[in-house]
């Protein structure tokens, strides 16, 4: 994999509890690495022992990893709890079918062994061919640079002002939409949480346990009838509803995208690559204040 010497293999699989075990992991992240994420396998250790590259002044090694996914995308955010158990430089490839996407997080060292990572860069989904690891570099911090620049060639081609601006949107976006239903501020809450991209049939799956929920905790469901807590509704029915009302609504903001052939809703790629850790954050958090006013003016 990545062209790299047979050296450098190490093909160890690694449970996700041991990134989750030093940490203050939520119940939600828990759930992404079970819902998410189908095994995680340590593939190879670039070194200076494995490939005579010489530790750079950050890291002394980069680690690769590959994320084989149940889903085509993942919330970023979980691979910052790898990266906080890792205290080297990680490069993850994800795969999900036959296709792979490569990512790599801006990390630096900040103290007593703690990291910290800012955003990720990431390819398009390529076949494992088209990324070569570049293993002539001399350094590691040189070879973390080289494969930056590498990624950037096979992403989805968006310059940073470019991202910066529609980045700032979508935020706007989420402080300002208008809200009939409740139902925007659940899917911007759903693509974020599922890594910028969703199906029709599990954004249906997710209002029917959000719905469903409130209905048993005896909570206000929406107002008037909400198909989605009416556990006699078809389930083909949810989902045309997911279609004709928050995705058609959503998509008049020319922030989000939504494949009909396969039914895949998405942030733009160029927003979604631009929102740091931070962002993401902020946008959930965002959502869920919007949705708690939201509820308690109709109670």
């Amino acid at each position: 994999m990545l062209g790299l010497p047979k050296s450098t293999e190490y093909n160890k699989p690694i449970p996700s509890e041991k990134f989750l075990m030093n940490t203050k992991a939520t119940q939600y992240m828990r759930g992404v690495f079970d819902e998410q994420i189908e095994s995680v396998i340590w593939t190879n250790k670039v070194s200076f022992d494995t490939c005579g590259i010489i530790p750079g002044k950050r890291f002394a090694e980069m680690e690769v990893l590959q994320i084989n996914l149940l889903r085509n995308a993942l919330d970023k955010r979980a691979l910052s709890y790898i990266d906080n158990a890792i205290p080297y430089y990680v490069l993850y490839m994800q795969q999900y079918n036959s296709s792979y996407q490569v990512w790599l997080g801006d990390k630096t060292y900040v103290r007593n062994g703690k990291v910290k990572v800012q955003n990720y860069y990431r390819t398009r989904w390529i076949s494992p061919e088209e990324f070569l690891f570049p293993t002539q570099e001399k350094t590691i911090d040189d070879a973390y640079q080289s494969c930056i620049e590498r990624i950037g060639k096979l992403s989805y081609g968006r310059s940073q002002l470019q991202q910066e601006a529609t980045a700032e949107a979508l935020i706007a976006y989420c402080q300002n939409m208008i809200m009939t239903y409740s139902y925007k501020p659940l899917l911007i809450l759903a693509l974020i949480q599922n890594g910028g991209c969703i199906s029709v049939s599990n954004m249906a799956r997710y209002y029917q346990r959000f719905f469903l929920g409130r209905k048993q905790k005896g909570l206000a469901v929406e107002k008037g009838n909400c198909i989605f807590a009416d556990e006699s509704a078809r389930f083909s029915a949810m989902e045309r509803n997911v279609i004709v009302n928050p995705i058609n609504a959503l998509m008049n903001s020319g922030l989000f995208e939504y494949d009909d052939v396969n039914r895949l809703f998405y942030i733009k790629s160029e927003i979604y690559d631009s929102l740091t850790l931070v962002l993401v954050d902020k946008i959930e958090r965002i959502c869920k204040a919007r949705l708690s006013d939201y509820f308690k003016n109709i109670t």
